[in-house]
């Protein structure tokens, strides 16, 4: 699928690994979250019933369903089956997902239409999920044979056979995460209600986004430090150095060939049998 870049990209989190929380306070804070993968899922057709809007009790069953994974792809995969089981004539759904380079992908589509639909507003650079994550936090199409605010798009994603959209920006406190995507085979599917429950769906969704987010940053920063620490030793090993001395090596070698600390340790473990990075002179 075609990817995006927009301005402004979050932060990439796992560059600093050194920065980050202790070791055993990153292995602890894993440790927590991934007992709770083992909680089961259950089947939200039967406890959701699309001819209602939901009831709080409702919402507070998919927002433990939603937060059931601490991993990426499950929980994006479940954001768009729940949403289309929550939402009153959505028949399908996709998520956009923002990354910390700046870039967008769709990670997860309930129809091959709805991945289509979205490599086309990549392609074309807009439609209402790009503008939800960049501009309003909500946008409805009524009517794709009559949307004018995407003169390109619309028409296309008409001929997929969509009639109606809901595009809901998934932000938290922390940032934006991306957008969620509600299609519907009619024209005007969603009403001021649907429209209400997608909103409070994205909030949920947006959540889980995050929080699984944070984790694999946790994760990334738990392996790059171990990374890190490996070809300390090495160069401990190899050359007499003390720990804060190895580690200024890798640091200088980082700065001076412009290459990323974790992957400066990896070449050096690559190549613990041969002549690693040059000693950085005091």
């Amino acid at each position: 699928m075609t990817d995006h870049v927009l301005p402004e990209p979050r932060d990439d989190r796992a560059d600093l690994p050194h920065a980050e929380p202790g070791v055993a306070e990153l292995s602890q804070t894993i440790g927590e979250v991934e007992a709770g993968d083992a909680r089961p899922v259950g089947d939200m057709a039967r406890s959701i019933q699309k001819d209602r809007a939901p009831s709080p009790g409702d919402f507070a069953t998919i927002a433990q369903q939603l937060m059931a994974s601490t991993s990426e792809s499950p929980t994006v995969r479940r954001v768009v089956d729940l949403v289309v089981e929550t939402v009153e004539r959505c028949h399908y759904a996709g998520v956009s997902l923002r990354h910390g380079n700046g870039r967008v992908d769709s990670p997860a589509c309930t129809d091959d239409r709805v991945a289509k639909a979205d490599a086309l507003q990549y392609e074309l650079q807009e439609g209402p999920c790009l503008d939800a994550i960049r501009a309003d936090e909500l946008y409805v199409v009524r009517d794709l044979t009559s949307e004018w605010r995407w003169p390109s798009w619309a028409p296309a994603a008409a001929a997929l056979g969509f009639a109606s959209i809901v595009s809901v920006r998934l932000s938290t406190a922390h940032g934006v995460v991306g957008a969620l995507n509600l299609y519907s085979r009619e024209t005007d599917a969603f009403d001021e209600d649907a429209v209400n429950v997608a909103c409070v769906f994205a909030m949920h969704a947006a959540n889980a986004l995050w929080a699984t987010q944070e984790v694999e940053g946790l994760r990334t920063a738990m392996r790059t430090r171990h990374l890190i620490g490996m070809a300390q030793g090495v160069l401990m090993e190899r050359h007499g150095l003390s720990e804060d001395a190895a580690f200024e090596v890798l640091r200088r070698y980082s700065q001076i060939h412009n290459v990323k600390l974790r992957e400066v340790a990896s070449q050096v473990l690559e190549r613990r049998n041969e002549p690693g990075p040059p000693v950085a002179q005091s």
